[in-house]
Formats: structure tokens, sequence, C-alpha cells
């Protein structure tokens, strides 16, 4: 593009965060190495560089981009029309919608939470549903310790989902849950909101100051401890 004169703009989708760019040591090491060769003649060469939130945004100023150069416009979906009441019952769905990605999404703090919860309860009628394609083979290691902490009966695993079939599944969630490391503005939890599903979100997430906003669901700290107390608060407050 640059060498067309064609002006473009970079989205990172929290890419350029600390904790995305400090994954392990060797992925560090690897990403610096990148970046200093190829990445900031991308980020140099862009006439902008779009941030998904303010967070981002401080993000990207850490990253030594130069904040005049940032626009913030957060992500959007669609109007979602001929939204139902769910069934009132006592057995709740808790929903995780992304890619099974371990360390990015989570997962092992979300699993190690609601394992809390459970073993408090000495048991539930509630579900996690976790739903989303394979990544890096981590959902291998997530049934694993699903099976060593004997919480079969209470974690369900789905392939990705589309279409009305995505939209069946969100009618019948009743908190959608996402405990990632570092995020840009996920879309998953956008569409969540418009069918009026609670939330449950790390920090990390950079959602969390509109979750609080809005009193839309509860953010939490990325222990399972704090995880297990956001389960155990929806399930127990009005939010729902």
């Amino acid at each position: 593009l640059r060498k067309l004169n064609i002006e473009y703009v970079l989205t990172p989708h929290g890419g350029y965060s600390y904790k995305c760019l400090n994954r392990s040591r060797i992925s560090h090491l690897k990403k610096q190495v990148y970046i200093f060769l190829f990445e900031r003649k991308h980020i140099n060469g862009s006439k902008k560089i779009h941030a998904l939130n303010e967070n981002e945004k401080k993000e990207l100023v850490d990253f030594k981009i130069n904040e005049s150069k940032i626009i913030t416009i957060p992500n959007g979906i669609n109007k979602l029309n001929n939204i139902t009441c769910k069934d009132i019952n006592d057995s709740k769905n808790i929903t995780f919608m992304g890619r099974l990605d371990m360390v990015h999404k989570g997962l092992d703090y979300l699993l190690e939470g609601f394992n809390l919860y459970v073993k408090k309860y000495n048991g539930t009628n509630h579900k996690l549903i976790i739903v989303g394609p394979d990544e890096k083979n981590h959902l291998k290691n997530l049934k694993k310790y699903v099976e060593d902490n004997n919480i079969q009966d209470y974690v369900v695993f789905k392939d990705r989902v589309r279409g009305k079939e995505k939209d069946l599944l969100l009618r019948k969630t009743d908190i959608f849950i996402h405990t990632s490391r570092w995020e840009g503005m996920p879309i998953s939890l956008l569409e969540a909101l418009s069918y009026g599903i609670p939330l449950i979100v790390s920090k990390e997430t950079n959602i969390g100051d509109y979750i609080i906003k809005y009193n839309a669901g509860v953010v939490t700290e990325l222990d399972k401890n704090s995880i297990a107390q956001a389960i155990e608060s929806i399930l127990d407050s009005d939010i729902k």
C-alpha cells in the first residue's frame, strides 16, 4: 500500500497491549524482533491507528505511538429485534463464546473459578457452556482439567456456532462470561448485551467501565476466587 501511495488505517485489536506482547519469554522476544524489523514500518506508514476504547488508546501511547495519530471508535453490531423473555427456571446457562485459546481468553481462570463455585455448593444444576473453535490444541487441556476435577456434569464444550444456532444459544444463555487476559473490544460481548444478557468480564476486556456504568453485570479480577464470587453474585442478584 505504501508503494502505491494508498493511505491505510491499522486496527491492532489489543495486539500491542503489554500482556499480549509479553505472553511468554519466547513469544516476547519473537514479537520484539518482528516489531523492530517489520511492524514499526507499518505503524509509521499508517494514516491513523484505530483504538477500540480509551484503555487501548492508553496502551498504544505506552507502545510509543503518538497520541495525535490515534482515533478511538468502538466496535458496533446490528440492532437486534424480537427479543423474548427467557423461561424462568432454576437451571442457568453460563456461556463463553470465542476462540479456545486458554491463555489469551483466560479459560484456565474461568474453569478454576467455575470449579470453585461447583465445589462450594457440592454440585449445581447450572451449566458452563464453552463455545468456539480449538486454538493451539488447547481444547485437550481444557477437557483434561474438567475431567481431573470431576466437573464433567457441569461443563459442555461446543464447536463454533453461527446464524440460527448462535441465535438460539444466546437466547438460552443466562450469563455471558469472558475472562480474557487482554482484548480490544470483543464483538461477542456486544452481541450478548444486545440480547439483554448480564455479563461477567475481566477488566482486561476493556468493556468493564460500561458494565459498571449501566449495571450490566460484574467486572472480575483474574483469579478463581473473584470469578467464583462473580458467578454467585449474579445468580443471587436482581441483575438477571
